[in-house]
């Protein structure tokens, strides 16, 4: 009896980095763990064994990847984030598809009726719609029936951190002269990001963090941007950009206190790995940030304001005996509630597979 397969659709996957190419790669190596066949159906990235990458606009990749999910007859269609992603996965449908699921990764934001229209006629006709945080689902709005529903959240693996590279991010620090360094992950990408990294910026000109650095991982188009406003105050020798990395994980072991401060999240797969790493954080208290993580229990969630933010990271920095109990029970929720062989678990009931 062959395994039941599953093929993903996504905007795209490795070398090009983001939370929809990590969430991809995780969810494909826990349904492999169980069992399944997987392939990946990509518009941009790199093609390898396991992955396609098909290139062109997104209304050519529809027909494209219907053409290639077609020859390969999976049980399961699993769509991910864009449009696009999702229309091919309908027009893909065959009488061997059981089910066909989409994923939503973060907001849609549209104003034209007409579009959102469009996107909800294309979700009534999946068999399962999927959000990250249930504070999504409420905030997109789409009306849609609750059995065709499911709030499944992103996971976490384990991973050994290479200490050579964990050092040379230490070594940023000591070169810089920082007493102490905090560390984050973010997508420059949508003007909410960007709003939340600014509020760090104010945060640190608290005289109490003046000798504290922080070391940034991830690019995007508005990175420039940012990077001037870090010249325009003064802050160019307390912050490094790494720009986009392979793999930020060492970033989580060496840094003394992960901050996450975006405003536009579905639920931050950066987020759940600094838990799965053990880093200390301090979050701004946001109803999606809520879901993951309990005040004073697993993180130090603040009100999002600059002298809020520098209050919970000084205590943080101040306090190693409350950032070391914060980081234990942040990493062990990650492991019990946030792991991908469990999430993979709960995406194959999402695919109407009983275990």
């Amino acid at each position: 009896m062959r395994p039941l397969s599953v093929v993903m659709i996504t905007p795209y996957v490795a070398p090009i980095r983001g939370g929809i190419t990590s969430f991809v790669a995780g969810l494909g190596r826990g349904l492999r763990r169980l069992g399944l066949d997987v392939h990946i159906v990509a518009r941009e990235g790199s093609t390898s064994e396991e992955v396609e990458v098909l290139g062109g606009s997104p209304r050519h990749f529809v027909g494209a990847a219907a053409a290639v999910v077609a020859k390969i007859r999976p049980d399961f269609i699993h769509a991910h984030a864009h449009w696009y992603a999702l229309r091919a996965a309908l027009k893909s449908r065959s009488r061997s598809t059981r089910r066909v699921v989409f994923t939503f990764h973060t907001s849609w934001q549209t104003s034209n009726r007409v579009a959102r229209r469009s996107l909800r006629r294309m979700l009534l006709q999946c068999d399962r719609v999927t959000f990250p945080s249930r504070f999504l689902k409420d905030e997109m709005k789409m009306g849609l029936p609750r059995d065709l529903v499911d709030v499944v959240p992103p996971g976490t693996e384990e991973q050994v951190v290479s200490p050579e590279a964990v050092n040379t991010l230490r070594e940023i620090s000591i070169e810089a002269g920082w007493s102490r360094t905090i560390g984050v992950v973010s997508k420059f990408e949508w003007p909410e990001k960007v709003r939340g990294f600014r509020l760090l910026l104010q945060a640190l000109r608290d005289p109490r963090l003046s000798e504290v650095g922080v070391v940034v991982a991830g690019g995007g188009s508005l990175l420039p941007a940012v990077q001037e406003e870090v010249l325009r105050l003064g802050l160019e020798r307390r912050i490094r950009f790494l720009g986009d990395v392979a793999d930020p994980r060492a970033l989580y072991t060496a840094c003394h206190v992960y901050c996450h401060s975006s405003f536009q999240e579905g639920l931050s797969l950066a987020l759940l790995e600094a838990m799965r790493a053990g880093a200390p954080i301090v979050s701004l208290k946001l109803p999606f940030v809520q879901e993951a993580l309990q005040d004073r229990t697993h993180a130090l969630l603040v009100e999002p304001t600059p002298a809020a933010l520098a209050d919970g990271i000084n205590l943080l920095l101040s306090d190693q005996t409350l950032a070391s109990t914060l980081a234990k029970h942040a990493r062990d929720r990650a492991c019990t509630e946030f792991d991908w062989n469990g999430i993979a678990g709960r995406f194959l009931s999402s695919y109407g597979v009983e275990r």
